[in-house]
């Protein structure tokens, strides 16, 4: 994402309905973000409107979510969240303060200069989270802010200044009552972070996992694991050592309770599945075949997680062994399907889909070569036996 056209676009935005008579301002990790000189990875606006009168002025645009009253309005290449301000607030600066840290509540106008009510610059150049009211009303209202910090944490580097951490501490029983799914979306971005370590070890001292939702609590103060070190990135493989860390060999049963999407379940499952497993040489290019050098890197990523002597391949060179397979694909097998189906040993019979996976694994791991010459004197041989 293009930080100074992003920004530009959203201004744009907000110029559009100035002309209407609605003020507005960019708000939140998008102002924090240009102050940091990173990225933005949205871009929000919050207008001193209802929703319907956006909507209004931006016919066009999505309404994704009744409960906020949020529009995503398309502006050059950019989407730009639009946000009537929060609940009762009738200036920039009461929706401001009910943001859950002074490095996100702040707000631009329509000329780029920054709002700062509460010293959010100074927390930024501090590397402090702090909260713009009482910490112990902030972290009440949504005790969801309790794994914020710890995302912010994470990707941020920031700490907790002692009030909020007391704070904090105190509001983490009401994890129990909060969707599962917020809790794992704030997980996922805490997981991204380069400082996820530490982050993961601060919520072990608060046992804040003791205080997840029961469908994903953990009773033990203690991961299933003696240390954070070498903790994986990316994702799913981030993920599935979180879950054994947590759960030890029950991971695969508390799947379901974070309710993953279907293929972040799947891809979790597998890599906790084979953690363990010895694998065959001829086994690991059966894997590298089926599911790709991404997904089998990740595997020995958590495998040199798990055991500290375990030394793998990187994704690279897992690519060049994937690239040098003899077929990537069944459709590039040499021997036709209707070539199997016509040998005596195999018409007629419902057996062709057996064949030719057996003949799939026989090219990947050079048993055989791939030309319909050798595939058909192949079959024929183990036939014969």
């Amino acid at each position: 994402m293009n930080g100074q056209q992003t920004w530009e676009e959203a201004l744009l935005v907000i110029k559009t309905l100035r002309k209407t008579g609605i003020t507005a301002y960019i708000v939140g990790g998008a102002v924090r973000d240009r102050l940091m000189n990173r990225a933005p990875s949205d871009m929000d606006i919050a207008a001193a409107a209802t929703t319907e009168e956006l909507s209004v002025v931006f016919p066009n645009a999505v309404k994704p979510s009744e409960k906020f009253g949020t529009l995503l309005v398309k502006s050059g290449n950019s989407i730009v969240e639009v946000t009537p301000f929060r609940e009762g607030a009738k200036t920039i600066e009461e929706d401001l303060k009910q943001r859950d840290f002074t490095c996100n509540a702040m707000a631009a106008d329509a000329r780029g200069a920054v709002i700062d009510p509460f010293n959010g610059q100074k927390d930024i150049r501090k590397k402090v989270l702090r909260t713009p009211e009482s910490a112990e009303r902030a972290f009440f209202l949504d005790p969801l802010r309790v794994i914020r910090a710890f995302r912010f944490s994470a990707v941020l580097g920031f700490s907790l200044d002692p009030e909020a951490e007391r704070a904090a501490e105190a509001a983490a029983a009401g994890l129990s009552h909060t969707a599962v799914e917020r809790i794992r979306d704030e997980i996922t971005k805490l997981l991204e972070g380069k400082k996820r370590l530490s982050a993961l070890e601060n919520m072990r001292e608060l046992r804040l996992f003791s205080y997840f939702p029961e469908a994903v609590r953990t009773g033990s103060p203690f991961f299933h694991h003696p240390t954070l070190v070498q903790f994986p990135a990316g994702a799913k493989v981030s993920w599935a050592a979180l879950l054994y860390a947590l759960y030890g060999r029950k991971s695969l049963d508390m799947l379901n309770g974070w309710r993953f999407s279907n293929q972040a379940r799947k891809q979790c499952r597998w890599l906790l599945e084979r953690v363990d497993v010895s694998a065959s040489p001829d086994t690991w290019r059966q894997w590298l075949y089926y599911f790709g050098p991404k997904q089998v890197s990740d595997l020995e990523k958590l495998k040199q997680w798990k055991y500290f002597t375990y030394r793998g391949r990187t994704c690279a060179e897992w690519k060049k062994t994937w690239e040098a397979l003899p077929i990537h694909s069944r459709q590039e097998l040499a021997l036709p399907p209707k070539s199997i189906a016509s040998m005596p040993a195999y018409e007629g019979t419902a057996k062709i889909g057996q064949v030719i996976a057996f003949l799939e694994q026989a090219v990947v791991n050079e048993k055989v070569e791939n030309s319909e010459h050798k595939l058909l004197a192949y079959l024929e041989e183990m036939y014969d036996e």
